[in-house]
C-alpha cells in the first residue's frame, strides 16, 4: 500500500500577512504598525479593509460605448471585443498603468512603438484600445487583432477627455516645471504642504503628459486638498500637453537652461515650452517663477506672480539671504512682505536654496503659516541616488546621480572640498559633464573643466560612456573633453575612466578606507549601480533591464531578475510552497548570474529553522529575517558586505551568529532583539563598521 504523505503545512496566515504587510510598508515597523491598525483582526484570521491610497482614488464610471461618444467616436457594430455597454475599470495613456478591463487611450507615436504599446495594451486584457486614426493609417498594420478603436483627431480628443475630470476636482492643483531642480522642488512642496493638507504628490521620475493624465483621472480627489504634479520636457510641446491636461491653479517654474537644448532645437524652444504652465493657470492662478533667471525674470505675466530670488535686482517677493552650508545643513533667510524667516534643511549645495524658495512660496500661496513651512523644510530629506550622503564602512559617500548641470556639479565640489575627512583619508570626486546640449556640448564642457580644475580635491575622475559618436556623447557627456581641459589648466590629479567595467574596477582598487567620493553624473551612466557593484550597497535594488527582454522569472522557489548593467540577479520574493519550507537555501546563482541581494522582508515571520546563505550574496536588505523566530544559528557568507537595519530583528532563538571576512558594514538592530544571542564569532580580520546598537550584546 502506498504511504500518504502528511499534507504540507502553510504559513501561519496571521504570520504572513504580517509578513506581507511589513514588506508593503518598506519594511519599517512603525508604518506597519499604522496599517494594522487599519485593519480588522477576527477569528484567527485576517479581514482586509480598503485604506490609504486606494480608497483616495475615483471611481471610473465609464462603458465602452459612453467613452466612444466622449471621444467623438463610433461604436463599431462589428466590434467583437467588448460589449457598447461593458464598464471598465480605468482609462490610461501609458501602456505600463493599463489594466484587465480598462480602456487604453494612444496617441501619436511612431509606427512601432504605436504597434508594441497596442500588442502589449492587448496582452494586459484591457477591454478597449482607443488609437489616433492618422497614425494607425500611415503606420500601416494590421489592427484586426486586436480590441482597436479608431478615434479621428485622437491626440486633440485624448487631451479634452481629461478636462471635466479636472474640472470637477475643488481642491488646488500645483504643477512644478523647470530645466533642473524639479523633483528636489517637488520634495520640498511636499513636505510643506502635508503639515496642513492632505495631499497627493506625484512619485518617482513619473512626470509625462501620459502620468499627468492618470494622477487627474485616479488622484484629483475629495480626499486629496492639494494635487502636486511634477512634469517633465524631453520633446517639444511635452509640457504644453501635460499644462492643458493639468490646469495648474498654481505654476512653479524652477529655471530655463541649456539642458534638452539638443532636442528643442534651441533654448528660446525650452523657454516657449515651460512657460505654457502658466499660460494654462486657471482664473486667479499664481506663477511662482525664479527671477534670477533671466527670461523668467523678464517674461510678461498675464497672472498673480510669486517671484523668487538670490542675486536679481529686480523685485521679488521672496528673496533668500545670508546663505550657508554648515556641514550637512543649509541655512538661509527668506525675507517677504518686510518679515524675515530663518529656515534649514538636511541638504549639500547652496543651489538648493532655490528649491526652497520654490517651496516656500508655494506654502504662502496656499495660506501656510511661517511655522509650519519652517517646520516642513526641515522634514525634507534627501534620499536614493539625488543629493545624498551616506556614511557606509569607512567611507562618506556622496551621491548625486540623476540630473547634471556645470552649476550643479560646482556645488558639490565645493561640498567635497568643505567635508571632513580622516586622516590619510582623501577626497575624490567621480564627475561626468553635462548632457544634452547639442552644438553647445564642447563649449560648456570646457566651461565646467577650467572651473572645477580649481577645486581642492584630491582627485578628479571624468568618468563617461566607452562610446565616442556625437549621439552618446550629447546622451551622457563628453569626458574626454572634460579631461583634456582640467589638465589644460594644469592639474595633474586627473584621471580619465570610460564604462561601466572600468569605473567597477576603478572603486574597487582606488577608493580606499577613510575616502570621501562624490559621484556626480547623468542618470543614462547607471553610477549608483556601479557603487553597488563594488561597494554592495543596494541604492539599485529593483531597477529591471527591460531593453534586453530580461523579465521576472520564478526559479527554484524564488522570484527575481537579472539587474540592469550589473549582471546580478536580486531576488525580489518566493512562493507559497517557498516560504513555508523550515530549509532555506538562497542559490548561487538565479538565471544564470550570481545572487547580488535579497529584498526586503523576504522571509519575515517565516518558520525557517536552518539557514544557508550561499557564497554569493553581497546584500542582505532591511528585515530580511525578521521576526524568524525558530531559526537558531546562522553563517553569514565570506560574500556579503552589507547587513541591513533590522536583518535578523526578533529572531528571538537565534543563539549564534558567525560574522564573513568580507562585511563592510551591519547596520543598527540587524540582530536587535535576539534574546537568546550570547555567540557572535567575528573573524580577526574584520574591518566593518558594525553599529553600536546592531547587537544587544557586546561583541
Amino acid at each position: 500500500m502506498k504511504e500518504r504523505k502528511a499534507p504540507r503545512k502553510n504559513m501561519n496566515k496571521v504570520s504572513k500577512y504580517k509578513r506581507n504587510l511589513y514588506r508593503r510598508a518598506g519594511a519599517n515597523q512603525d508604518d506597519m504598525k499604522d496599517l494594522i491598525k487599519k485593519r480588522i483582526f477576527k477569528k484567527g484570521y485576517v479581514k482586509r479593509k480598503l485604506v490609504g491610497e486606494k480608497a483616495t482614488k475615483n471611481t471610473i464610471n465609464e462603458t465602452v460605448g459612453g467613452l466612444c461618444e466622449k471621444l467623438g467616436t463610433k461604436y463599431p457594430d462589428d466590434f467583437k471585443w467588448a460589449a457598447a455597454d461593458q464598464k471598465i475599470t480605468s482609462v490610461e495613456r501609458a501602456v505600463t498603468l493599463t489594466e484587465k478591463g480598462g480602456a487604453f487611450l494612444i496617441g501619436r507615436t511612431n509606427p512601432e512603438v504605436h504597434l508594441r504599446n497596442i500588442k502589449e495594451a492587448a496582452d494586459r486584457g484591457v477591454a478597449v484600445i482607443f488609437a489616433d486614426a492618422d497614425t494607425v493609417r500611415s503606420a500601416d498594420f494590421d489592427i484586426a487583432p486586436y480590441p482597436v478603436i479608431l478615434v479621428e483627431n485622437g491626440f486633440r480628443k485624448f487631451t479634452e477627455f481629461y478636462r471635466p475630470y479636472r474640472d470637477a476636482y475643488k481642491g488646488k492643483v500645483v504643477g512644478i516645471t523647470g530645466s533642473l531642480g524639479k523633483t528636489t522642488t517637488r520634495g520640498y512642496i511636499k513636505c510643506v504642504v502635508e503639515q496642513k493638507y492632505p495631499a497627493y504628490v506625484s512619485t518617482s521620475n513619473l512626470n509625462s503628459s501620459h502620468n499627468v493624465a492618470s494622477n487627474i483621472i485616479n488622484n484629483a480627489s475629495p480626499a486629496n486638498k492639494v494635487l502636486v504634479q511634477e512634469i517633465g520636457a524631453s520633446i517639444k510641446g511635452s509640457v504644453a500637453t501635460s499644462a492643458e491636461i493639468l490646469h495648474p491653479d498654481i505654476a512653479v517654474i524652477t529655471n530655463v537652461r541649456e539642458h534638452h537644448v539638443n532636442e528643442y532645437g534651441s533654448i528660446d524652444n525650452v523657454f516657449a515650452d515651460k512657460i505654457t504652465l502658466v499660460e494654462f493657470l486657471t482664473d486667479g492662478g499664481t506663477a511662482v517663477v525664479n527671477f534670477d533667471d533671466d527670461r523668467l525674470g523678464t517674461y510678461d505675466y498675464k497672472c498673480n506672480v510669486a517671484s523668487f530670488g538670490i542675486d536679481t535686482d529686480r523685485d521679488v517677493k521672496y528673496r533668500g539671504s545670508n546663505i550657508v552650508q554648515n556641514g550637512e545643513l543649509l541655512e538661509m533667510d527668506v525675507s517677504y512682505g518686510g518679515k524675515t524667516v530663518h529656515v534649514s534643511s538636511e541638504i549639500t549645495g547652496e543651489h538648493n536654496a532655490y528649491n526652497i524658495l520654490a517651496a516656500f512660496a508655494v506654502g504662502k500661496v496656499l495660506g501656510i503659516s511661517d511655522e509650519l513651512i519652517k517646520e516642513g523644510i526641515a522634514e525634507y530629506r534627501a534620499s536614493g541616488t539625488r543629493q545624498n550622503i551616506v556614511e557606509y564602512g569607512r567611507n562618506t559617500l556622496f551621491v548625486d546621480c540623476y540630473n547634471v548641470s556645470n552649476d550643479s556639479i560646482s556645488d558639490c565640489m565645493k561640498t567635497l572640498e568643505e567635508m571632513d575627512v580622516p586622516e590619510g583619508g582623501r577626497r575624490i570626486a567621480i564627475v561626468g559633464g553635462e548632457n544634452k546640449l547639442g552644438d553647445l556640448r564642447v563649449e560648456k564642457t570646457r566651461e565646467l573643466g577650467q572651473t572645477i580644475a580649481k577645486a581642492k580635491v584630491d582627485e578628479i575622475v571624468c568618468y563617461g560612456s566607452d562610446k565616442t559618436d556625437e549621439d552618446a556623447l550629447d546622451r551622457f557627456g563628453d569626458p574626454q573633453t572634460l579631461y583634456d581641459t582640467i589638465k589644460e589648466c594644469g592639474n595633474e590629479n586627473v584621471k580619465l575612466v570610460k564604462g561601466f567595467d572600468n569605473i567597477v574596477d576603478y572603486m574597487e582598487k582606488e577608493i580606499q578606507p577613510n575616502d570621501a567620493v562624490l559621484f556626480k553624473c547623468i542618470v543614462y551612466l547607471n553610477m549608483p549601480v556601479s557603487i553597488d557593484k563594488a561597494f554592495g550597497t543596494g541604492f539599485c535594488l529593483g531597477q529591471k533591464e527591460t531593453r534586453k527582454g530580461r523579465k521576472t522569472k520564478t526559479i527554484g522557489g524564488y522570484k527575481g531578475f537579472i539587474m540592469r548593467e550589473m549582471e546580478e540577479a536580486y531576488i525580489k520574493d518566493v512562493t507559497e510552497k517557498k516560504l513555508s519550507q523550515k530549509t532555506i537555501v538562497i542559490p548561487d546563482e538565479f538565471d544564470g548570474r550570481p545572487v547580488f541581494a535579497i529584498g526586503k522582508g523576504l522571509f519575515a515571520f517565516s518558520d525557517v529553522e536552518t539557514l544557508d546563505l550561499g557564497n554569493s550574496l553581497q546584500h542582505i536588505a532591511v528585515g530580511a529575517f525578521r521576526n524568524c523566530r525558530k531559526l537558531k544559528e546562522v553563517r553569514i557568507p565570506d560574500s556579503v558586505k552589507y547587513i541591513r537595519e533590522g536583518a535578523f530583528r526578533g529572531c528571538t532563538n537565534l543563539e549564534k551568529v558567525t560574522l564573513g571576512s568580507g562585511l563592510i558594514q551591519i547596520d543598527k538592530n540587524a540582530f536587535g532583539g535576539c534574546k537568546k544571542l550570547k555567540n557572535v564569532v567575528v573573524p580577526p580580520d574584520l574591518d566593518a563598521v558594525i553599529d553600536p546598537d546592531a547587537f544587544d550584546i557586546e561583541i
